[in-house]
């Protein structure tokens, strides 16, 4: 039923509805152009049948549509004179409720899936690894860049990319909440083969693109109704001209609605949709924050398999999007997305501390990047052997994880990373959206001037010419197993400098280093404090401490290019049976964390710095730098 908005009665400009007509003049294989009373609404249909209160027509696509016969006589026309016209041709369900005006589900989906009879898949113990490299013949096109509009709020975001590389196309999110009197949405709408785009005109809500699916118009919207504080739904939105028709409405995971999560307890969040992506055949792969992922056909909206995670992964994609690759209680998991068939599954129990992990296909398949804080591990799917392992103290993985080009990685959208040789390479600046599919990187430049969707293969044939000329240089490393390293403990108090030394001199050797006080690179030590404030603790409230702050730093010529810090007052205290909060605290308050300094691990390969270039004055730990503007990559 249509809530909150009053519709105009409807009537077919060609057809007479009685009962005769039905039965004689029109034929259930006859198509013809249907129109409503308003001249806006058409739709190229077949009459079906006469069904109770209401009139079924087919389109040619096979799709049926349920109109209410009340809708259509002429003699309601004058009650409903003066409303808001609708659009009685809008998708509708078999129970005759129009979709996409109310943000329940529609019916078909949601709550109303009965999980139980779903395809589940259970990922057990053990240790398989069956993964098929895919057929890759690239994109199959070279897409061109395209522009894209201006802001059109200083506050404006731009959301994640949503390409769909079958339909050559892109869609693009934009949206605000601040600084305006409702939330508002718009979508961009990108031909990658012509380097067109159709921008859409503001629409009330706070909604951005989940995927783009195969039709290369309609976009998969996820957010909220338009008041901005409704619950999490999925939408259906397409653009036509520069209005937005919006279409069906539902929630898939509306069974996991006020569950708790692995990371909080019990909010609605654990039902909205973490990540979305379009496969082939019209299916969509879909995964809640809870981690409930399942396989969807769209033209149905049934869920053909589905699995429960406890929480949304990670994931990374193969260049096809034929698998799906995402950590799990110390495992990497590897399953076909249209079936949902486990293909692989191996252990990373033995690899140490992996914080926030993330995994990414390399374009052909043929490895696995496994990316958690500053480490990488890089995975041979053929051999089933990890062939590399290494660290980058100072450059985390941030929020984002990649691997566009068989021998280099991809940091938090930004630093690029050539990993047979540890050398961090280039950073791209001014990206405010980045995307990769196979081996291109498409980054997105959104200013108040204008902006541009650009796609590009990573490296930069500049960046290959600076990769190739810096594996000649003999001290592109200046921390290296074998190089001279000096220790500067000026900013220690002297009763603690001899601890502080020792510790430093320890981890330096632990990496193949020689101690030399004249050495270019320096570590450099200090202790402040102590500082009085106030810290709180969870059911334990304030208390005053006595705050030491301890610090470290690799430089080079005075040029930092890795630190590192902690204080003597920690986040988080386990008290013994004999202890009490004040008294641990007043321990902890006497003097700095010197442990800090005795267990500390310095990275074993730190390269020389570099300037960004481009007017930017920020000292970079990469060989080379570009930024992105609205004429492209410079």
């Amino acid at each position: 039923m249509l809530r909150g908005r009053a519709v105009f009665s409807l009537c077919l400009s060609i057809l007479s509805f009685s009962g005769a007509a039905f039965s004689g003049s029109l034929m259930a294989d006859e198509t013809r152009l249907w129109t409503d009373s308003t001249g806006k609404f058409k739709v190229e249909a077949s009459f079906v049948e006469k069904k109770g209160d209401s009139v079924v027509l087919v389109k040619e696509d096979g799709k049926k549509l349920t109109i209410p016969i009340a809708k259509l006589c002429e003699a309601d026309r004058s009650f409903l004179e003066g409303l808001e016209a609708a659009n009685p041709f809008a998708e509708m369900d078999e129970s005759g409720d129009s979709e996409g005006d109310s943000p329940k589900s529609s019916g078909r989906t949601g709550g109303s899936i009965k999980w139980s009879e779903v395809e589940t898949i259970e990922i057990l113990g053990g240790d398989h690894w069956e993964v098929p490299i895919p057929e890759s013949s690239g994109l199959g096109f070279d897409p061109k860049k395209v522009p894209l509009p201006k802001k059109s709020h200083f506050f404006e975001n731009i959301h994640p990319l949503a390409i769909n590389l079958s339909a050559k196309k892109v869609a693009l999110g934009y949206s605000t909440s601040f600084g305006v009197d409702v939330p508002y949405s718009r979508i961009v709408i990108g031909d990658l083969t012509s380097g067109k785009m159709v921008s859409s005109e503001n629409t009330q809500s706070l909604m951005k693109p989940l995927c783009l699916l195969d039709d290369g118009t309609t976009i998969l919207m996820g957010g909220t109704d338009d008041k901005g504080d409704g619950p999490d739904v999925i939408q259906e939105w397409t653009l036509k001209g520069k209005k937005i028709a919006k279409g069906n409405t539902w929630i898939p995971f509306e069974a996991d609605l006020d569950v708790k999560t692995q990371r909080g307890g019990g909010n609605r969040e654990a039902a909205y949709v973490a990540f979305a992506v379009p496969l082939k055949s019209n299916l969509v792969l879909l995964c809640s924050r809870k981690g409930h992922m399942a396989c969807f056909d769209m033209s149905t909206k049934t869920p053909k398999w589905h699995v429960e995670l406890g929480e949304a992964p990670a994931a990374g994609f193969s260049a096809d999007n034929s698998l799906i690759a995402f950590p799990n209680s110390n495992k990497i998991i590897v399953l076909k997305t249209d079936t949902g068939e486990l293909v692989g599954q191996i252990s990373i129990q033995d690899k140490g501390h992996l914080p926030w992990p993330k995994v990414a296909f390399s374009p052909s398949g043929k490895k696995i990047g496994l990316a958690a804080w500053d480490r990488v591990l890089i995975l041979d799917v053929e051999k089933k052997e990890w062939i590399q392992e290494m660290s980058f103290p100072g450059t985390n993985v941030g929020n984002a994880f990649a691997f566009p080009d068989e021998d280099h990685v991809l940091f938090d959208n930004k630093t690029l990373i050539h990993w047979p040789t540890r050398i961090q390479l280039w950073t791209i600046l001014e990206s405010h959206a980045t995307t990769v599919h196979g081996d291109i990187a498409f980054l997105c430049c959104n200013t108040d001037a204008g902006g541009v969707l650009f796609p590009t293969k990573l490296p930069t044939t500049t960046a290959k010419e600076k990769l190739v000329a810096a594996q000649k240089q003999s001290d592109l490393f200046v921390v290296r197993p074998g190089a001279a390293m000096g220790v500067n403990i000026n900013g220690v108090p002297q009763q603690y400098q001899a601890e502080v030394k020792a510790g430093i001199e320890k981890a330096i050797e632990a990496i193949g280093c020689k101690i030399s006080p004249n050495a270019e690179v320096q570590v450099v030590a200090g202790i402040t404090g102590p500082k009085q404030e106030a810290v709180s603790y969870h059911m334990s409230g304030a208390h005053v401490v006595q705050s030491y702050t301890s610090s470290l730093a690799i430089q080079y010529k005075g040029q930092t290019i890795w630190q590192s810090g902690g204080t003597n007052i920690p986040g988080m205290i386990m008290l013994s049976r004999d202890e009490t909060m004040e008294s641990y605290l007043a321990k902890a308050s006497a003097s700095p964390n010197l442990s800090f300094f005795q267990q500390v691990k310095f990275p074993e390969f730190l390269q020389k710095p570099s300037p960004a270039g481009n007017g930017n004055t920020q000292t970079l730990s990469t060989i080379g730098a570009s930024t992105l503007t609205a004429n492209g990559l410079q």
